[in-house]
């Protein structure tokens, strides 16, 4: 389940982007990357020996992360932190509603 564990604000940026560190409660899996390709666009790089994506969601945030990982890197694009951030979540839940 990608239900979210922890977020670590790392940094703000200079541009007022914020970017977290998010532990999910399991790994990222092949059919969650393809997913985020669906409703955004996705770099997915599967030739380096750790599997890496990287997928943008339009105007609200950047994300990255590892197949199997539990840890996301998130910048949120958005001035107003809340909303991209509530997007989020409301993708990590879209996804699992879309699995049951």
């Amino acid at each position: 389940m990608l239900q979210i564990l922890a977020a670590n604000t790392l940094r703000k940026g200079c541009n007022k982007s914020y970017i977290q560190q998010i532990t999910l409660e399991d790994g990222i899996t092949k059919d969650f990357i393809e997913y985020l390709g669906e409703v955004g666009h996705v770099d997915y790089h599967i030739q380096f020996p750790r599997v890496f994506f990287k997928a943008t969601m339009q105007g609200h945030f950047i994300m990255s992360g590892a197949l199997n990982r539990r840890i996301l890197e998130v910048i949120y694009l958005d001035k107003d932190y809340g909303t991209s951030a509530k997007e989020l979540e409301d993708l990590l839940a879209n996804y699992e509603n879309k699995r049951m």
